[in-house]
């Protein structure tokens, strides 16, 4: 028979103590967890940073083109004089 207390009842039950091999199991499962939601969390950062740097490489590349254009106007208009002159 199973043990008992004082008055014939049957006693609870304690809990199995968890192993430190199972402790450390839980542990590095939660570590494990959260090292994933924390690189989950640095790939968006990095995604929209990425996403921000294109905007920016392409407003760099019209802003460049604006002023290729604007240069060429100016050396025609230079040649324009100079021809007129000469």
């Amino acid at each position: 028979m199973g043990k008992t207390d004082g008055d014939g009842r049957r006693a609870p039950r304690r809990q199995k103590r968890a192993s430190s091999e199972e402790m450390q199991q839980v542990n590095d499962e939660a570590g494990k967890k959260g090292a994933v939601a924390a690189s989950s969390r640095e790939a968006e950062c990095l995604r929209e940073e990425l996403a921000r740097e294109r905007q920016r490489v392409q407003e760099l590349e019209n802003a460049n083109a604006r002023v290729a254009e604007r240069l060429d106007a100016a050396i025609e208009s230079v040649k324009a004089i100079l021809a007129k002159q000469g």
